[in-house]
């Protein structure tokens, strides 16, 4: 037997009502047969009961299933109220940029091409066997370092990016140099070949292990991914009210913004192809639309794409629909885009036959 949305109850309930009512027959007659009260029907007709799967079934097969007017199919995820979307907008992006990393340091290519830039050698100088495990095992013991920790920590806040530990101590601000990055690598036998990407493998290693959290002990393969709200297949239906691109030059990312230490600058022209991994760790929008849709019940739904190397699709339903101009008024604001005076959108409104906030009606 289908099983029916509460949505799909509210159509169905409503389309079978108009049908009798064309008919010439009554809700009445239907109730009792349904074994229904009338006041229960009503609320089923609102909303805010349900039908049960039997008689909907009983409803669509009598009545048709009911047509809800064009729409647009697109798979995204679904907020009910601006708000939601928007205090969970920057969890999300870090959400997605730790998964990036995980799904990065989990590909097979990515590590045996990196493994294949150190030197692990043994205690008589020969290069060990089996490298790419002893590899990890050693990185492993590495992270566990405290040098090899003060070393990430004082990378990450040195805008100079130095490769070797320098902080101040002391009334008369002595320069204190700690191990060099090298002295930590010397200790656990790992060398690289070329030094071109030493500090930008080394510094993503640290961001994982010691920034985000996304491993324990570098066990990456037992890594599960971080939680994102979930792509749904949904049907925006209604009539476009209007639709609107935005430049990302104004848009302030925090998420980019926060690990932007991480995006370290090196030549790609002698590496291998899988390293250009690290450029997509972070996504960078390439631009923003915005189309509102005034639904059928006269709800609106706002459909914003962040466009990039894989679109992040997101309908938010608003709850006041009262609120339209203050809820696009918070998007400008949020994308950090300069405010419309809203005259085109409010005739775009009007044609459609919505309510608009402050506007008198003449009938």
């Amino acid at each position: 037997m289908k099983v029916y949305t509460k949505e799909e109850s509210k159509l169905i309930v409503n389309h079978a009502a108009s049908c009798l009512k064309t008919l010439g027959d009554t809700q009445n007659k239907l109730c009792i047969e349904l074994e229904i009260d009338g006041g229960y029907f009503s609320k089923c007709k609102q909303g805010k009961k349900r039908l049960n799967d039997n008689s909907l079934t009983l409803l669509v097969e009598r009545f048709g299933y009911p047509r809800i007017g064009k729409g647009l199919f697109v798979k995204a995820e679904h907020y009910l109220g601006l708000d939601s979307f928007l205090d969970g907008y920057n969890e999300t992006q870090e959400a997605r940029f730790v998964n990036s990393q995980i799904r990065l340091w989990k590909n097979k290519e990515f590590i045996t091409n990196l493994i294949e830039r150190l030197v692990i050698v043994t205690a008589d100088g020969t290069a060990r066997k089996d490298k790419e495990n002893n590899a990890m095992r050693q990185l492993q013991l590495m992270l566990k370092d405290e040098a090899f920790k003060n070393w990430f920590d004082l990378y990450e806040h040195n805008p100079a990016r130095k490769s070797i530990l320098q902080k101040l101590s002391g009334d008369d601000d002595e320069i204190v140099i700690e191990p060099s990055l090298d002295d930590v690598l010397s200790e656990y036998s790992v060398f690289f070949r070329e030094n071109s990407y030493k500090e930008v493998f080394l510094q993503r290693l640290g961001l994982m292990e010691y920034g985000i959290n996304a491993i324990a002990s570098f066990d990456i393969q037992n890594q599960p991914l971080c939680d994102v709200p979930s792509q749904n297949e949904l049907v925006v239906s209604g009539e476009l009210i209007f639709n609107e691109r935005f430049s990302t030059n104004t848009f302030i990312d925090r998420t980019v913004n926060k690990f932007e230490d991480f995006l370290a600058e090196f030549n790609l022209d002698d590496v291998d192809h899988s390293l250009r991994y690290f450029d997509k760790s972070i996504e960078a929008w390439s631009g923003i639309e915005l189309t509102v849709y005034l639904g059928t019940e006269l709800g609106y739904h706002f459909l914003l794409t962040f466009k990039g190397e894989e679109d992040r699709v997101v309908v938010i339903t608003l709850e006041n629909n009262n609120e339209i101009i203050s809820a696009l008024s918070k998007v400008y604001s949020f994308l950090g885009a300069d405010e419309s005076d809203y005259f085109s959108i409010k005739e775009a409104l009007a044609v459609a036959g919505a309510y608009i906030p402050g506007a008198i009606l003449l009938t």
